[in-house]
């Protein structure tokens, strides 16, 4: 029998969508971009950007992955794991595997950022929805949904635990939003709003870590990231995968060679070892995910190092945790 070679191991190629090129959907009166999925990322990670109106969300459920949201506009009230929290423009929430939960949208429309790890969570949606016939958000009415038994054949197959009730099938009401907290968890319930938290400077940037390993339990990361006008970021690599959400401003992100102009709700995905370098043409804010976590330790000890009075000792602490999670910088 004849034997096949392989030179190197699949590896996922680095992408770029934004909100005129992303996969668009329509369901339940909301507006679904597919940023991320896991064919994309390895497997590992998804990300949906929503766009959804005033009302309650789905009836109380839990997954047996982790899940994220990041407020872009809007208000949101969490309930997840037996709290309640409400968030605005800026805030953030982990909700860990197994933890109930569910929201209501308190104001007229909300824009988020959705996420999972892993995924799989995405392909429920792409399944019930229709492409939408515009990039808007539809009426309740536009888009029928699917017979029941179609959704729970979906929520089965990819995990999605029912507590008060099945989202896309029982109607969202007081009684069915209740959440509680369960026996087991791997990290506590992480939340939060990016205007309480510090800032530290680092590579030029002003870093603010929303997410560290310990509170995602080492899933991810994600730090807010601020630059001025005309910063550039010299070529480079990581021994991790990262993913880049441009929040405000335009950007040149290059990724292997290949030019990318970012604007205002792209995303990149940027694999371990792809070769990359950031250019802000304006002031720029973005997100910065890190997967797994662990890198987000360098801003959090060696953030402000210009200011600090063993600027040498740490430099030489800095350039050794980058070497160990496997960082190379070129000119």
């Amino acid at each position: 029998m004849k034997t096949i070679s392989i030179s190197r191991p699949y590896r996922v190629r680095p992408f770029v969508l934004d909100r005129e090129t992303a996969p668009a959907y329509w369901m339940a009166g909301s507006l679904w971009y597919i940023t991320a999925t896991g064919s994309q990322t390895d497997n590992l990670f998804t990300m949906l950007e929503q766009q959804m109106p005033q009302g309650p969300g789905p009836a109380s459920h839990a997954h047996p992955v982790d899940e994220g949201f990041y407020i872009i506009e809007g208000q949101i009230t969490f309930s997840a794991g037996g709290d309640t929290v409400t968030l605005g423009p800026g805030g953030f929430l982990h909700i860990p595997r197994f933890c109930e939960h569910t929201f209501h949208i308190d104001t007229k429309a909300s824009t988020v950022l959705n996420y999972y790890m892993p995924p799989g969570s995405e392909n429920i949606v792409m399944s019930l929805a229709v492409p939408a016939a515009s990039r808007t958000m539809p009426s309740f009415d536009a888009v029928p949904l699917p017979p029941p038994e179609q959704v729970e054949i979906l929520a089965k197959l990819y995990g999605q635990i029912t507590v008060g009730g099945t989202p896309f099938i029982d109607k969202p009401e007081p009684a069915n939003m209740k959440t509680k907290p369960v026996p087991w968890t791997p990290v506590p319930l992480l939340y939060g709003q990016t205007s309480d938290k510090p800032g530290r400077t680092l590579f030029g940037q002003q870093w603010k870590v929303l997410a560290n390993s310990k509170g995602s339990g080492g899933t991810y990361a994600l730090c807010d990231v601020e630059t001025e006008a005309g910063f550039k970021q010299e070529t480079q690599s990581h021994g991790h995968d990262e993913g880049i959400y441009l929040l405000n401003g335009s950007a040149e992100l290059v990724l292997n060679g290949v030019v990318h102009l970012l604007k205002e709700g792209a995303f990149a995905y940027v694999p371990a070892g792809t070769l990359h370098s950031f250019h802000a043409f304006g002031k720029t804010r973005r997100l910065q995910f890190i997967f797994p976590g662990g890198f987000e330790r360098v801003i959090e000890e060696f953030g402000d190092m210009d200011s600090s009075s063993d600027k040498k000792d740490k430099e030489v602490g800095l350039k050794k945790i980058l070497y160990e999670e496997g960082s190379s910088f070129f000119q």
